[in-house]
């Protein structure tokens, strides 16, 4: 216990000399030397000694936290912040963070010009918003043109501090990038992010989203995939922290390699072979504070079981975050860092308790080993979650003032499911790197348990009851807390080790065979009903609608803005083996139809494609190109015919020049009949009316989400829809529809994305079913 109290209290150092920000660098000497000599006076009295071990601690701890803060000088990079613009000569330091909209890098820049200067020395770090299409890797030396600028700060949170931990002071929004060199890092990281990104790319292959955005979360903590909704769904149902690597990572990990390999070559090589799998992972997923908290520990248990000595969970704990913060003292400030610690130590203090109180009351219902059995499985799914929500929520508040009633019976449901997500995962990239059918095939087991959890997190995502968490309350809360468990527990015992050899259970094939028999459900169920489908996708203020033919054939008009929300809408309803797209229609050159095709195409095969005659969309043809997809240009007149009976029909394109019209299409099916038109002006509407009214719609998109000037009442008294479906945004009143619009419809249905979600309209042809997300 004593090197758990000194961590306390290096970690406090730290807190106070952060807080502090005294000019002086000296004074750490004072508490090092008072504590010192306390230590050596009383060495015999164990209170007073530790006293003054904490003391020594303590100033050791601001000392060191001292000594790392950066020196900003005029050479420094910060010293341009909010001027002119200038261009930055550096390396890329990290594996590129891909988002929605750009791409940001981690620069560590050598050299600066500043426009209309001669070049200069300079040094620091920049975070640089770059292309999101960009080829970017980890080690890239790069030429960027931009304003450098200080980051923001905002009421309730602070862009420059939550960056200046990182070390970066200066931020580039929208810059130019060019790649001048490769592999300038270091050679062994360089290796093993080409693995991740190998990694990441073959469970794009193997799975659609969002099913592979939450494996490669879980697995490589890669979040780029993750959809806007889905990842405030997790937030929201305070399931977060699966999308983060964690210590139950490493231990799946460390009990999956020494269950291969210790029969095979014996445990000390075994042991080895573990501890560098443990090393390689952990740099692999980019070695974030609370993975190496969790290696570290996980390394400590395998050292003590090699020696056959036990391991004390609180001594590794308060070890691994010393360690930690001696080479980083910023780790000290790392979210995950604190939540990861907190959600240890209630694990350690509180889960062996709790079962054992578990079973003595099971005990008094049922026999023995029933009761033994039924605290088993009560740890399995209740102890485990309940133990470390014990010591985490107040945090948790305090990070996010909202408390979801539902985060426990989650946190319960899916955590059985997670060991089963990273072991499959795991084996599924393993198997697919070298045979990609069988990885395939572990992939689709995978994907059981993905699925389920992401069928829990959805059905319970909704906002929270807001909770004002002050850190005085946090700290009451955790004086008592602590405050109880040394009054009622007796002194800590010895923990036995934490892992343990992962053993097969006698219904493995029973369970492979329900697995078996899911699988095969699921691909019964993905079979196309005879019906047509149209969705029309809720991804934002863009445009994006899938289309099913009664046979099964898949069609896209347009992508919308936002990649991750169009990734994710089609994986939720294609069928979960398919990857391809029958046909792909571009209905106009602007980012509201294009912008989130080029991560699509990189996703899914594209059979075909159809696009304006004059269209300047040249970086996705560019890319539908280098995929091999047949492009087709089309004008007003064209039409293409499923052998289902499902006809699409160009009813207008766009003439070369400044237009701000775009393809409009009529698909037809029976009686039915649906109008898309992504952006139109007042004009080329009524031309589309007068042209092709008089044979009506029965479903009409509203063009320019719904604007007054796209949809003067004429034109919707012309086309006499039954059903009016508008791509409208929350929050965004450019891209809601206009009130005089709303009031043209009358008694006409309207269906808003905002504020319906996804609309599906199915018919046979005859008669329309339509259900909405929400």
């Amino acid at each position: 216990m004593i090197l758990f109290y000194m961590a306390l209290a290096w970690a406090a150092g730290i807190f106070f000399a952060s807080r502090l920000a005294l000019d002086s660098g000296a004074w750490p000497v004072l508490p090092i030397l008072a504590g010192l000599g306390m230590a050596v006076l009383f060495r015999r009295d164990a209170k007073l000694r530790l006293i003054g071990l904490c003391a020594l601690a303590a100033g050791l701890g601001a000392a060191r936290y001292a000594a790392v803060q950066p020196i900003l000088d005029e050479s420094h990079l910060v010293a341009y912040n909010d001027g002119n613009p200038a261009v930055l000569f550096g390396v890329v330091t990290e594996p590129p963070d891909v988002r929605d909209a750009n791409t940001r890098l981690r620069v560590e820049v050598e050299t600066i010009r500043p426009v209309g200067e001669s070049a200069r020395p300079a040094h620091g770090a920049a975070l640089v918003y770059a292309d999101r299409v960009g080829d970017y890797h980890y080690g890239d030396r790069v030429r960027v043109y931009g304003w450098p600028q200080t980051p923001g700060a905002f009421d309730a949170f602070s862009w420059r501090d939550y960056l200046a931990r990182s070390g970066v002071y200066t931020v580039v929004y929208r810059a130019e990038v060019a790649v001048q060199a490769r592999g300038e890092g270091n050679p062994l990281l360089g290796a093993l992010y080409g693995v991740r990104e190998s990694a990441h790319s073959l469970i794009n292959r193997l799975l659609p989203e969002p099913h592979a955005g939450l494996l490669a979360g879980v697995l490589l903590g890669e979040r780029s995939g993750i959809a806007p909704d889905t990842d405030a769904a997790f937030r929201q149902t305070g399931a977060a922290h699966l999308l983060v690597i964690s210590g139950a990572n490493i231990a799946v990990l460390a009990g999956l390699l020494t269950a291969l390999t210790a029969r095979l070559i014996g445990r000390v090589p075994s042991a080895m072979l573990t501890l560098a799998g443990i090393v390689a992972y952990t740099a692999l997923v980019g070695a974030d504070p609370p993975v190496v908290r969790a290696a570290i520990m996980v390394t400590f248990s395998i050292a003590a079981l090699r020696f056959g000595r036990q391991s004390d969970g609180l001594t590794a704990l308060a070890a691994s975050a010393w360690l930690l913060t001696l080479a980083d003292p910023m780790a000290l400030f790392d979210a995950g860092l604190i939540l990861s610690v907190m959600a240890t130590l209630g694990l350690i203090l509180y889960y062996g308790p709790m079962r054992r109180l578990t079973e003595a009351l099971a005990a008094r219902l049922f026999a023995k080993n029933t009761a033994r059995r039924f605290a088993a499985l009560a740890a399995d799914t209740v102890l485990v979650t309940l133990a470390a929500q014990l010591t985490v929520l107040p945090v948790l508040l305090l990070l996010n003032p909202e408390f979801s009633l539902a985060a426990l019976p989650v946190n319960v449901l899916v955590a059985p499911a997670q060991a089963w997500i990273m072991t499959l995962g795991l084996l599924a990239v393993a198997a697919g790197a070298v045979i990609l059918p069988l990885g395939q095939i572990m992939a689709w087991m995978a994907a059981l348990p993905l699925a389920y959890t992401l069928a829990i997190i959805r059905a319970a995502a909704g906002p929270g009851l807001p909770i004002d968490a002050s850190a005085g309350a946090v700290l009451a809360y955790y004086a008592v807390l602590f405050g109880a468990t040394a009054t009622l527990s007796r002194p800590p015992e010895r923990r036995r080790e934490l892992l343990a050899r992962l053993h097969i259970p006698t219904a493995a094939p029973l369970a492979g065979a329900l697995a078996l028999l899911v699988l095969i459900g699921a691909l019964l169920r993905s079979r196309p009903d005879g019906r047509l489908h149209v969705w029309f996708l809720d991804t934002g203020e863009g445009d994006a609608v899938l289309i099913q033919t009664p046979n099964g054939a898949h069609v896209l008009i347009d992508g919308g803005e936002n990649p991750t929300r169009l990734l994710t809408a089609l994986g939720d309803r294609l069928p979960f083996h398919k990857r391809a797209l029958d046909l792909l229609v571009i209905t106009g050159d602007k980012p509201a139809n294009t912008a989130a095709l080029g991560p699509l195409v990189e996703r899914y095969a594209v059979q075909a494609a159809l696009i304006p005659d004059e269209s300047q969309a040249v970086a996705v043809q560019n890319a539908l190109r280098a995929r091999n997809t047949a492009i087709a240009p089309v004008r007003a007149g064209y039409s293409a015919q499923t052998d289902d009976g499902v006809r699409l029909d160009v009813l207008y394109a766009p003439d070369d020049g400044p237009e701000r019209s775009s393809l409009a299409l009529r698909l037809a099916h029976g009686d039915a009949t649906f109008l898309f038109m992504a952006e139109m002006t007042a004009e080329r509407a009524a031309d589309v009316a007068r042209a092709h009214g008089d044979a009506g719609a029965v479903v009409v998109q509203l063009p320019s989400n719904g604007a007054a000037s796209a949809n003067p009442p004429e034109f919707l008294a012309r086309l006499r829809p039954q059903v009016a479906v508008v791509f409208a945004e929350a929050g965004n009143r450019a891209a809601m529809p206009a009130e005089s619009v709303v009031r043209a419809l009358g008694e006409t249905p309207l269906f808003r994305t905002d504020y319906d979600g996804t609309v599906e309209i199915a018919t046979d042809g005859r008669q329309l079913w339509i259900s909405t997300g929400r």
